[in-house]
């Protein structure tokens, strides 16, 4: 992500719909590539084997495997 800059002092970048959106819809930004297959956002959760349980990380673990049962196929 960031801005590339190009010629006659026009930049492009790349950010995540939700966050273009609001400037898409009032025309201040134009969407220039509509991929046919939009890419994945993907975040991950990880902990350190062996490490000291964490109760908060614990609760959010469980939330995303059961919210993940609703999720369906990519």
């Amino acid at each position: 992500m960031g801005a590339s800059p190009s010629h006659a002092g026009a930049e492009h970048t790349v950010l995540p719909r939700y966050l273009a959106e609001p400037s898409l819809a009032a025309g201040r930004v134009v969407q220039l590539h509509h991929p046919q297959v939009p890419p994945l956002n993907t975040r991950c959760l990880a902990t350190r084997r062996g490490a000291p349980a964490n109760p908060a990380f614990s609760v959010v673990r469980e939330h995303l495997l059961h919210a993940a049962q609703e999720w369906g196929g990519l």
